[in-house]
Order: structure tokens, then C-alpha cells, then sequence
């Protein structure tokens, strides 16, 4: 069941969950808190600012207002964090197991804190004058660029099918 490479990539996954709690705990004891003291890191384009997300990412549906909803979004990245396990498989490309494994340590991350806090700790806040992009955190960014990694292997991968029948075309030409 565990394959290499699926231990591999549940270890990458563990190791992105340990640096996605470690930042938002520094964040956590920040002093002055982040949430009223954020920290200009780059003028008038990035600040640290702590906000409690208790949507999903990037604050979507923050302002739904059920009781449960952190433990059902919670649930949620529990099963597609089985998912991401399972897709793990001995043919898997390099690139999608690192795309599986981001998405699976994000998922992992942002759980652990819906369980702590009811709620996902964003602290990484960009802007430029009154344009502000939702605050997120390394989880969210694991998601994201593992979301992309996929993509990208996905393309690579119909390229690689579609040249191999072109050619497999020429040959019997």
C-alpha cells in the first residue's frame, strides 16, 4: 500500500505541514500582535498581518455563518487528503508526486488549525494602494503551487501522448 514513492511524498507532505505550523505559531507570538501591529516587510506591496480565516482559502466563504462549518471544511481536507495519498501511485511523474505532496501538506496544514483555532491562521497580506489580495498562509501557497504542478504535468503529459501517436502515425505512414 505505501509504495517509495508514496512514503516520499507523505514525508515531503510532513515535512511542509511542520514549516506551516512553525510560521503561524511565530506569527501567534508575535509581539505586538500581528493583528494590531502587522509587519511592513516590503512598503506598500506585503505585510505580515495575523487574521483568523475561518472560511476556505483565501477567506472564501469567511462570512458563512454555520457553527460546524470549520469541522466540515476540516472533514473535507481530511478526504482530499486521502485522495492526494492514493494518486501517490508507483507511475506517478516527479512532478505530480510534488504537486500531490504540497497539496497534501496545505491541506494537512490548514486542518490542524481548524481543529486548534476553528479557524485557518493567515498572516501573508499583498497589496499596492487600495487593491488587497485575501490574507493566506504557506499552507495555502503549498495548495496553490501544488494546484499548478499538477497542471503543468497534466500539459506536459498530453503533450508527451499526443507526439508518441504522431509519431506512432508517421511510422506507419
Amino acid at each position: 500500500m505505501f509504495n517509495k514513492k508514496r512514503q516520499i511524498g507523505i514525508a515531503i507532505a510532513l515535512i511542509l505541514v511542520a514549516i506551516d505550523v512553525l510560521t503561524k505559531n511565530l506569527v501567534l507570538q508575535a509581539n505586538p500582535p500581528l493583528n494590531i501591529s502587522p509587519v511592513e516587510v516590503i512598503p506598500n506591496f506585503f505585510n505580515l498581518t495575523l487574521a483568523f480565516n475561518r472560511g476556505v482559502s483565501f477567506s472564501m466563504f469567511a462570512n458563512f455563518s454555520h457553527e460546524q462549518l470549520p469541522y466540515v471544511l476540516a472533514g473535507v481536507a481530511g478526504l482530499a487528503s486521502i485522495i492526494f495519498i492514493f494518486m501517490m501511485k508507483k507511475d506517478i511523474t516527479k512532478l505530480a508526486l510534488i504537486g500531490f505532496s504540497l497539496m497534501l501538506g496545505g491541506a494537512l496544514g490548514n486542518m490542524i488549525d481548524r481543529f486548534r483555532f476553528g479557524a485557518v491562521v493567515d498572516f501573508l497580506h499583498i497589496y499596492y494602494e487600495k487593491w488587497h489580495f485575501p490574507s493566506f498562509n504557506m499552507a495555502d501557497t503549498f495548495i496553490s503551487v501544488g494546484v499548478a504542478f499538477i497542471l503543468l504535468d497534466a500539459i506536459v503529459e498530453f503533450r508527451l501522448e499526443r507526439k508518441e501517436k504522431r509519431e506512432k502515425t508517421n511510422n506507419e505512414n
